[in-house]
């Protein structure tokens, strides 16, 4: 009777934890970044971040939010963009910042909504489907940071090795700081 106890009293409190811990610990464990995931990306923009919006079709705070980027594209790495574009991002480590740094020139790799998935790895492969087909979605493996990078001469020079089918050294990405 007691070991029966103990594991009814372990089964409850996981799910109390798991109830109230919400967004916070989704995932268990984070995933690396992998710089390579760019050769899977239909669309690789140098350009300037104008423009961030959360978009909340359900009870915000929730898996239903999203974000929109806007990106002036100064140079399309990869693709056919020009102008402005705005790529769909659904924040795979279960919660959509609040802002982003504008005006900041960033690297950033997107898949079209038709593409066969998204990067894989880690303690979760979960990846939902696009709530906007009509737009391309960035980069982002489960729990991984998403493929936003601030751009730096050694970050774009690396993409573009890879996107040439070359290999790059090691890098720190987020070295010129975080734009979430």
């Amino acid at each position: 009777m007691p070991l029966r106890k103990t594991i009814s009293a372990i089964a409850i409190s996981l799910a109390a934890v798991t109830a109230l811990s919400g967004t916070a610990v989704a995932c268990m464990a984070n995933a690396p970044f992998v710089v390579e995931d760019v050769r899977q990306a239909d669309i690789v923009i140098d350009g300037v971040l104008t423009g961030y919006k959360v978009v909340s079709p359900g009870r915000p705070g929730t898996l239903d939010d999203y974000g929109l980027l806007t990106i002036r594209v100064d140079e399309a790495l990869r693709g056919e963009v020009s102008g402005e574009v705005q790529i769909y991002w659904w924040n795979s480590t279960f919660a959509m910042p609040e802002k982003v740094k504008l005006g900041e020139r960033v690297l950033v790799a997107a898949a079209r909504a038709n593409h066969a998935g998204l990067p894989l790895r880690g303690t979760s492969a979960t990846v939902y489907g696009s709530r906007r087909p009509d737009l391309p979605q960035l980069l982002q493996a489960p729990c991984a940071p998403a493929f936003l990078l601030p751009y730096t001469p050694v970050a774009a020079q690396n993409i573009v090795t890879l996107l040439d089918g070359g290999t790059v050294a090691p890098h720190d990405y987020f070295a010129a700081g975080w734009l979430y």
